[in-house]
């Protein structure tokens, strides 16, 4: 989660217009997160 909040604080959005705005956010960056994992492991 901390890997989430640093990578949405720097993505650069500067206003979050309400509550789904913020999930769809997060959703993105989680899921960057998560294929980025994901390549790392492939050999």
């Amino acid at each position: 989660m901390n890997e989430a909040y640093i990578k949405l604080v720097e993505s650069g959005e500067k206003t979050i217009n309400n509550r789904s705005h913020y999930f769809a956010l997060a959703a993105r960056v989680l899921r960057q997160i998560i294929i980025d994992c994901a390549r790392s492991l492939a050999p």
